[in-house]
């Protein structure tokens, strides 16, 4: 129906341009105001018309933007390789707030309603050295932090970003352990390792909570169902490679 650059250099020559295989942002639609966001290699995240591709603003950030960005309300969140986690204006791109970390920023954020009536909800998001940081939405002010040890081998390029599910937050790390927390103030429940013997036993890829099991998989090739009580194992499945 349209195309359009996400390039600023590119502006116009829509003809003639093609995605650079290191775009890696996946765009977040905003259908109720019809507008898609996107973020860039360049720097650049830009609010295009849904139906049409009209640019409505570009904003340049800090940092490559490789994560898809989370609307909630008039807020969009998103982080970017400088590791420094933005919140800007749904309407006009405006920086609203914006928290540096000491990471790689690789996947999408999540929101935890609060459980005190009338709190604003805590936004959450991990980064490539390990971590787990929950902030409120509305101020960006820091609330916790957890920090999970990095392996002393080689690991894949990537993280796994927080899954929310019924107060809990859970995410998997670069060691392939998968921690459970409390989502109000980052207390672990639970953490169970699904490494195996294979070289590579990240948990980059997105947890999936169904009922009372969570899904994780590791980079290396396994799939795991874990009870979402306690982490014990109920199955696991092998793959030549998982994701």
């Amino acid at each position: 129906q349209w195309r359009r650059a996400i390039h600023p250099d590119y502006k116009y020559r829509v003809m003639n341009w093609k995605l650079s295989p290191e775009e890696r942002s996946v765009p977040s639609i905003d259908a109720a105001n019809n507008r898609i966001y996107i973020g860039s290699i360049n720097k650049q995240l830009t609010a295009f018309v849904l139906n049409s591709g009209k640019v409505i603003w570009s904003t340049i950030l800090e940092g490559r933007i490789a994560a898809k960005a989370l609307i909630y309300k008039k807020n969009l969140f998103v982080g970017t390789t400088r590791g420094i986690f933005y919140s800007l204006d749904t309407k006009t791109g405006k920086i609203k707030w914006k928290y540096l970390s000491d990471g790689e920023i690789l996947s999408q954020a999540v929101l935890a309603p609060s459980e005190k009536k009338g709190e604003p909800p805590l936004i959450l998001f991990t980064t490539s050295n390990n971590k787990i940081t929950a902030l409120h939405a509305d101020t960006g002010k820091w609330e916790w932090q957890q920090r999970h040890s990095q392996p002393d081998e080689l690991s894949i390029r990537g993280q796994a970003p927080p899954t929310f599910h019924k107060g809990i937050v859970y995410t998997g790390y670069s060691d392939g352990h998968v921690i459970a927390y409390k989502a109000d103030d980052g207390s672990i429940l639970w953490k169970r390792s699904i490494k195996e013997k294979d070289r590579f036993p990240d948990v980059d890829s997105p947890l999936v909570v169904v009922d009372k099991i969570i899904y994780a998989s590791s980079y290396s090739g396994s799939l795991h169902a874990l009870y979402i009580k306690d982490g014990k194992t109920k199955w696991s499945y092998r793959l030549p490679t998982a994701s």
